[in-house]
């Protein structure tokens, strides 16, 4: 009967052991996978400027939610470019010439900044702006990388 325990009782360590393992290596495959489905935006100061780049993306953490990452300010100096990894195809840039907002790259689509800055925020879509809003770049990543040019 002893011998039975012990065998039962290195049997349930066994079992045991071996779920550790797996649920442990799950969530390594897990990640990998999802990194499938990672698009690029990069923004390329072309200009003659240093630009203050603001960006409105959503990172793993927001997937599938209707929350977005906003970030500013990125100084990207002439001939120079930055980028970010994003879950989501929809992306949105507004810029201004570092230090001096009359010269800028926008759009139509009204989003969130906060001045001076640096930010970073986190916002459900639609909610009320309690920073400036600006005209940003609305843009759709079609293939794996969406260039973005800052020109004069």
């Amino acid at each position: 009967m002893k011998h039975l325990k012990q065998a039962i009782a290195l049997a349930v360590a066994g079992v045991l052991s071996a779920a550790t393992v797996a649920t442990s290596v799950a969530p390594v495959e897990a990640q990998a996978k999802s990194h499938e489905d990672w698009f690029t935006i990069r923004v390329c100061n072309d200009s003659s400027v240093t630009a203050a780049v603001s960006w409105s993306y959503q990172r793993a953490q927001e997937r599938g939610t209707n929350l977005w990452y906003y970030e500013g300010w990125t100084v990207i100096a002439p001939g120079r470019c930055d980028e970010r990894q994003t879950v989501n195809r929809n992306v949105y840039i507004f810029a201004t010439q570092k230090d001096v907002t009359t010269k800028r790259w926008e759009g139509s689509h009204q989003l969130c900044v906060w001045y001076p800055g640096p930010y970073k925020k986190v916002l459900v879509g639609g909610q009320a702006c309690d920073g400036t809003l600006e005209p940003y770049e609305a843009m759709y990543i079609r293939e794996s990388t969406l260039v973005y040019h800052l020109e004069n």
